[in-house]
């Protein structure tokens, strides 16, 4: 047997990793620069909408309708973020 000494480089799932972040970094950039330009009227605007969309998911809740339940996490995210 031999034993050779071979450099590797990173693993693929650590570079695309990596990447993934950077991506989203210059996503989360562009909606906080989004949120910065906009008024307090509009913010107050989109806040009441997302309130009614978390509305309506409450009621397909309950009615045991078919809904994203990843829907309730994205939209109190969303509104803590306004």
């Amino acid at each position: 047997m031999h034993n050779r000494s071979v450099k590797t480089a990173a693993p693929l799932s650590s570079r695309t990793g990596r990447a993934r972040m950077l991506i989203r970094a210059a996503k989360r950039e562009e909606e906080v620069n989004e949120l910065r330009s906009k008024t307090t009227e509009e913010l107050n605007e989109e806040v009441i909408d997302l309130k009614g969309e978390l509305f309506v998911l409450r009621l397909q809740r309950s009615a045991r309708q078919e809904f994203k339940s990843s829907e309730f996490r994205r939209m109190r995210k969303r509104i803590m973020d306004l």
